[in-house]
This record gives C-alpha cells, structure tokens and sequence, in this order.
C-alpha cells in the first residue's frame, strides 16, 4: 500500500495543491495528516475544504489548538486583515471542523496498526526527533506494544525511524519559508517500507534514509 503523507501544512495552499497533484500522479490509495493545517499562511479555509472533499484523515495540531483558544479574540482585533493573511482569522465552518479534529487517530493499514498524531500520541508540542533522548523512544515503544507504524509531524523535518517494533514516519512540513521548513510530503510503500520525499520547490523526489534508534 501507498500512503501519502502530510504534516504541517500551515495555510499554504499553493503547496498543498502541488502535493495532491503529486499524490494524484503516483495513485496513493490513501493521503493522511498529521496536524498544523492552520496558521501562518492565509488559505487555511481552502485547504480545510479540499480535506473534506477527499475525506483526507487529519488530526489536531498544536496551531490548532492556538486558533480554537485565540480566535474570538484575533477576530475582534483592530488588525483583522493583518492577522486573516496569517491565517488566524478563519470561517465558522473551519472552526468547527478544527473543533471537531481529534488529537491522535488509530488506523488499520493492511492488517498493521497506525497511529496519526502530531507532535508525539501524548502531546502536541513534543518533539520526535533521530537524536531525541532515548526516554522518549523508550515511551513511545512501551505505549504502543501493538501499533507498527506511527505518522508524526510538528518538527518540519522528514524522518524514517526504526525503533524497536515500530515504523515511525515525519513526511517534513509542506508549509516552506523559514530555513526551518522542509517544503516536502512524502510517500510510504508499506511493501518496500521506504519513504519518498517530493521537495515541493524543486519538484524532485528523495528517499528518505532510514535511522536506528536504540532503546538502551
């Protein structure tokens, strides 16, 4: 199976329409995200639509959590253009639909268990990263004896990580202006188990290597 990867989106509409035209040309059988649609860019209304429309599973990130706790007030700021070029000023319908998003989801992938969150299953802003302490990659492990593959997002930085049992995928930020962002999506061939990055600049594609974190 061929999974099509989103993370971080951040309001970029030109980008996430580049990586569904990449997914559409690679026949993906299914397109997950793992959070931050919203903030920073302008067109998370959009964006939210094209979610729907293709029924595209997503969880909350931690953005999504600042426009639930901030939007009232960003909407009665005197600069309200200002802040809806960012992103922070939205429809009610994305609101709701943000409201509605869970914080992690659990998926069957070919008879294997996935699990979709942002930052890491228990929290948001918590980052999962190859050199991260081995504590972290010690809890994932002991939380999820009977998951395979978990998709995370947060960091803005692709990641194909073999931890214990686990399979653990970070497809990069498709959202691109800092030196920070990775501007890419990615692909992962549960056969194969290799994740393809498409650089949503250069329109070229990369394997992602795969690293081994020990547990001990």
């Amino acid at each position: 199976m061929r999974l099509g990867l989103l993370a971080d989106i951040h309001g970029d509409g030109v980008g996430f329409q580049q990586a569904l035209a990449w997914f559409e040309s690679q026949a993906i059988e299914q397109i997950l995200c793992a959070g931050d649609v919203v903030d920073r860019g302008p067109d998370a209304d959009a964006i939210v639509q094209g979610l729907i429309a293709r029924s595209i599973p997503c969880i909350k990130g931690n953005h999504e959590f600042t426009l639930l706790r901030e939007h009232g007030r960003w909407s009665q700021s005197s600069q309200r253009e200002r802040l809806a070029s960012r992103g922070r000023i939205v429809t009610q319908a994305t609101l709701a639909y943000v409201a509605a998003l869970p914080t992690s989801l659990r998926l069957q992938v070919e008879h294997r268990s996935l699990v979709l969150a942002h930052g890491a299953p228990w929290s948001d802003v918590v980052d999962m990263l190859p050199e991260s302490r081995s504590s972290k990659w010690q809890r994932l492990v002991r939380e999820h004896p009977n998951d395979q593959i978990i998709v995370l997002g947060h960091t803005h930085r692709p990641m194909h990580v073999r931890c214990g049992h686990l399979t653990v995928l970070n497809p990069g930020s498709v959202y691109g202006v800092t030196i920070r962002d990775s501007h890419t999506c990615a692909i992962y061939d549960t056969t194969s188990d290799s994740l393809t990055l498409y650089d949503l600049r250069s329109q070229q594609t990369r394997i992602c290597p795969v690293v081994e974190v020990a547990l001990g």
